[in-house]
């Protein structure tokens, strides 16, 4: 198989901004995980390709198999975010609002079934409540309903915030070599909020490490033998049903790099992941990836 390694230099202009996944706000991921690092490379995609409607092809997102962040130094702050105005709304908060009017009737007994379905519809396309939601649902405990609704529209949130002290890296190992080019035109890595410029790092050869590895790439945990002394949740790919993200496991633990010093990590691959050194122009790295994927 052998690895088709994309190395793209990121220079953050804001901080990085994260959410846990399924809400609107609170403590996301230190870092980028490797299902942001996708998602930003797809929208450079699209952006590359001119105006489209769409999701980019299922085809082309599957074929980037892994992504590493590579994290200078940094440091983490939270701040209060009220994420909401009066006088301006997307179409989706202003269905949400109208669904909270009908859990009203709902309580007093007079919402439709059309209105309850029209419900659903609001929360569904918020992105919000498991995909199975039914009007029964809402009927059953329509108290509990506007209580989210209430808590998704108008509470203040914290905003983790995380600040890098250098420039930062994503490697990502992938199959489709129409993807290079997209690395040159990240814009944005995660919310619309963290901009970013970037630029495809030349790669000039590949091989193989034995022994220990040195790294500020965060690796899964499942990759090494060796301790980690800072762990986290991560989502790996993209398009997880929140209530799917940990019963498909596509939510992993990884072993990151520490913040403020910017000192390396080192780790020993376990069985069945070496470790790869790439010769850049921008200096040498190193990092652990599955046995498929090392370097022929």
């Amino acid at each position: 198989m052998g690895g088709n390694y994309l190395l793209v230099k990121l220079v953050f202009h804001s901080p990085y901004y994260s959410y846990p996944a399924g809400a609107e706000g609170g403590r996301g991921p230190t870092l980028p995980p490797p299902s942001t690092l996708i998602g930003a490379l797809m929208a450079a995609y699209l952006r590359l390709r001119g105006p489209r409607e769409g999701d980019p092809p299922t085809s082309l997102v599957n074929s980037v198999k892994y992504a590493y962040f590579w994290a200078p130094s940094y440091s983490t702050t939270a701040s209060l975010n009220t994420h909401f105005t009066w006088l301006t709304q997307r179409k989706s908060r202003l269905e949400l609002i109208e669904a909270m009017k009908i859990l009203g009737k709902t309580v007093e007994g007079t919402a439709t079934e059309e209105e309850l379905r029209k419900a659903v519809s609001a929360i569904k396309n918020y992105g919000r409540g498991p995909r199975d939601l039914q009007p029964e649902h809402l009927k059953s405990d329509p108290h509990s309903w506007i209580a989210k609704l209430r808590a998704m529209l108008f509470s203040p949130w914290p905003t983790y915030e995380t600040y890098f002290w250098g420039d930062a890296y994503a490697l990502y190992i992938i199959e489709d070599e129409e993807l290079k080019e997209a690395g040159n035109y990240i814009f944005r890595v995660g919310p619309k909020e963290t901009l970013v410029s970037s630029r495809v790092v030349e790669v000039r050869s590949a091989r193989e490490v034995k022994g220990s590895v040195a790294t500020r790439f965060y690796i899964p945990k499942e990759a090494t033998v060796s301790a980690c002394r800072r762990v986290e949740h991560m989502l790996t790919s993209l398009g997880a049903p929140v209530e799917l993200i940990y019963i498909e496991r596509r939510a992993k633990e990884f072993c990151l790099p520490t913040p403020y010093t910017g000192e390396l990590e080192y780790y020993d691959p376990a069985p069945g992941w070496v470790g790869v050194e790439l010769e850049t122009d921008e200096g040498v790295f190193q990092v652990v990836v599955p046995e498929g994927y090392a370097p022929r």
